[in-house]
């Protein structure tokens, strides 16, 4: 369970040969599906404010890596409530894909749900 929470499910389907049991076996796999990048909007200003405001390295790293865990966490459930997958983290942004398999097969759906969250991670309130 623990694992699941780290791993997108499609990878994690290619390695489990039964309950408990992984084997990591290099795979590869090409699907049709919209894929989403997404960072955090005014990052980079927030840090040098925060390092300017704290006055304190150590305290301005802290908070702002709380920032980011929260931050993503919201992101995340906002995919993989609409059927997409993280599959890469890369500083304050995400990689998501939405195959199209998880929507009847149509790309079309698949693009429409991947526009659909990025315009709700716009309205998400990060903080």
């Amino acid at each position: 369970s623990v694992l699941g929470s780290l791993v997108p499910a499609r990878v994690l389907s290619h390695h489990l040969v039964r309950e408990g049991e992984c084997q990591l076996v290099p795979f590869s796999e090409e699907y049709d599906g919209a894929v989403l990048f997404a960072d955090i909007s005014g990052f980079s200003s927030l840090a040098e404010k925060l390092a300017k405001d704290l006055n304190c390295a150590a305290n301005a790293a802290e908070n702002l890596s709380s920032y980011i865990g929260k931050s993503l966490e919201m992101m995340v459930q906002a995919v993989c409530k609409k059927g997409g997958d993280v599959i890469k983290f890369a500083g304050d942004a995400i990689l998501a894909v939405f195959p199209a398999e998880k929507f009847n097969s149509s790309l079309e759906e698949a693009t429409l749900c991947c526009v659909k969250v990025a315009l709700d991670l716009l309205e998400l309130e990060l903080r």
